[in-house]
C-alpha cells in the first residue's frame, strides 16, 4: 500500500504476510517506490496492492492538477546487474474514493434507484463498491474474456498492458542516493555545497580575564601542537616554556588537553585563558565559558 511520502514521491509498504498475496517469496524493500519478489512462472502468482490516498491526490478536480500513478511490473530472468527485462508491463490506477465521496456516490445511487422504481415503498439497499478498488492482474491469454463482467462498469477487470520499451531504466527513490546526487528540474547535477568546516582546523575563541573581547585562534592543525604553535605566535611566549595546556570545564573539572579533545570536542569553544609561571616554565590553563 502507498502512502505521500513527499512531493510527487510515494513509499511503498512490503505486506509480506498478506493472505491475499500468494506463490511469491524473497521479497525486498530495494527503495522506497519499489519491490522485489521470487515468483515461478509454471504457478501462478497473486500479488495484492492496496492504495490509500485522498480523493485529492489522484483525482482531477476543479482547480486541482491531478496525479495519475502508475503500478509497472518488470519480469528479470537475467539477474546481473544492468540486464534488461524479459517482460515489463504497466496499468494505470484510478482514484482512491474517500469517505466523503464514498457517502456522496452511495447517495446518488439511492436517488436513481427511487427514480426508477417509483415513489412507492421500500427500496432494497443496493451494493455499492468503490470504484477504485478494481482487482488488478496479470491476465493470461484465453483468461480475459472468462473475467470481464459486462454487467458491472464498477468490477470491471484492468489488465496490465505489456511495454515494448525494455530498455529504459527505471527510477528507484532511496533517500540515501538522493542526498549524494541531487538534481535540479533540468536535469543538471547540483554542485555540492563547500563545507564551512574544515576538519583539518579548530577555531578557538579566547580571552584573558581583563580583556573586553575574544581573540579568535586558528589552529593549523587539530592537535596539540597546533594549538601550542597558535598560542605562542598570539601572545608571543616562547613554545619551549610551556610546561602544561589544561582544559577547564563548566564544573570545573580540570583536565589535560590532548588531540583528540582539540580534534573533537573545542572547535568553536570560548575560553578565558591564564598564564602562571614557576619556575621558568608556563602552565596554561583554558577555562570554558
Amino acid at each position: 500500500r502507498y502512502r505521500s511520502f513527499c512531493y510527487k514521491i510515494l513509499t511503498l509498504y512490503i505486506l509480506a504476510d498478506y493472505k491475499e498475496s500468494s506463490m511469491i517469496s524473497d521479497i525486498n524493500e530495494i527503495s522506497h517506490n519499489a519491490i522485489s519478489f521470487t515468483w515461478d512462472v509454471n504457478d501462478i502468482a497473486k500479488i495484492f496492492v492496496s492504495v490509500n490516498c485522498l480523493s485529492t491526490d489522484f483525482s482531477a478536480q476543479k482547480g486541482i492538477k491531478g496525479l495519475p500513478l502508475l503500478l509497472q511490473i518488470d519480469t528479470y530472468t537475467d539477474m546481473r546487474r544492468n540486464s534488461k527485462p524479459a517482460h515489463r508491463a504497466t496499468v494505470q490506477l484510478k482514484v482512491f474514493c474517500d469517505k466523503g465521496a464514498e457517502r456522496k456516490i452511495r447517495d446518488e445511487e439511492r436517488k436513481a434507484l427511487r427514480k426508477k422504481g417509483g415513489s412507492g415503498g421500500a427500496q432494497p439497499k443496493p451494493q455499492f463498491q468503490l470504484p477504485v478498488q478494481n482487482p488488478l492482474g496479470i491476465v493470461m491469454p484465453g483468461q480475459q474474456a472468462n473475467m470481464m463482467q459486462p454487467n458491472s462498469k464498477r468490477n470491471e477487470i484492468v489488465l496490465f498492458k505489456a511495454s515494448s520499451d525494455l530498455s529504459s531504466s527505471v527510477t528507484y527513490f532511496a533517500p540515501e542516493m538522493a542526498k549524494k546526487r541531487l538534481c535540479d528540474t533540468d536535469g543538471n547535477e547540483i554542485p555540492q555545497k563547500i563545507p564551512r568546516h574544515d576538519p583539518n582546523t579548530v577555531l578557538l575563541y579566547v580571552k584573558s580575564p581583563e580583556a573586553e573581547c575574544f581573540d579568535a585562534l586558528m589552529l593549523s592543525k587539530s592537535n596539540l601542537a597546533g594549538l601550542t604553535e597558535a598560542i605562542v605566535q598570539k601572545y608571543k611566549i616562547r613554545g619551549d616554556a610551556i610546561s602544561r595546556i589544561y582544559k577547564k570545564s563548566k564544573k570545573g573539572v580540570l583536565v589535560n588537553m590532548d588531540d583528540i579533545i582539540i580534534r573533537h570536542y573545542s572547535n568553536e569553544d570560548t575560553f578565558i585563558i591564564t598564564f602562571e609561571e614557576k619556575g621558568g616554565k608556563t602552565k596554561i590553563v583554558l577555562t570554558e565559558v
